[in-house]
């Protein structure tokens, strides 16, 4: 447990003095990034090129169905 003191504050963010860390880390921030603006993208992108509501519900199933095998393992 943390006292307070700035002995906890220093060893939680030691692995940020690593280069390789840091670039780490921002690659990882910015590629969620991207995946969150992906879903909201692709239906307003179907719907644009004139697409249904059905091509939409294709286009949400067709996101889901690499998450598939990882519900799947988990049994």
């Amino acid at each position: 447990m943390m006292d307070g003191s700035g002995a906890g504050r220093a060893l939680l963010l030691s692995p940020l003095r690593s280069r390789n860390f840091r670039l780490l880390a921002a690659c990882n921030i910015i590629s969620a990034g991207g995946s969150a603006v992906s879903l909201v993208a692709i239906p307003f992108a179907v719907l644009r090129i004139g697409g249904t509501a059905s091509d939409l519900g294709y286009v949400a199933t067709a996101e889901l169905v690499p998450l598939s095998p990882s519900c799947f393992s988990a049994m």
